[in-house]
């Protein structure tokens, strides 16, 4: 969403790949921040939190998705 506002909000190519590099680059570190989470998390959680955390997770995602069809 915000890379496809960066045409209305800065001018020239140059800001515009920028503004996008800036965007990926915050995308990953977002990512690598969950990874490190979860692997933390199911390392030191255990079995039990995994059974549960799973369902609850995938649920967690369709409801997302089907908020951002509707919407």
């Amino acid at each position: 969403m915000a890379v496809g506002l960066a045409g209305r909000l800065v001018a020239g190519p140059g800001a515009l790949v920028a503004f996008a590099l800036g965007a990926g680059t915050a995308s990953l570190a977002w990512q690598c921040v969950l990874g490190l989470a979860g692997a933390w998390a199911g390392g030191r959680l255990g079995a039990r939190w995994q059974h549960w955390s799973a369902p609850v997770g995938s649920g967690l995602v369709v409801l997302l998705a089907a908020w951002v069809a509707v919407a």
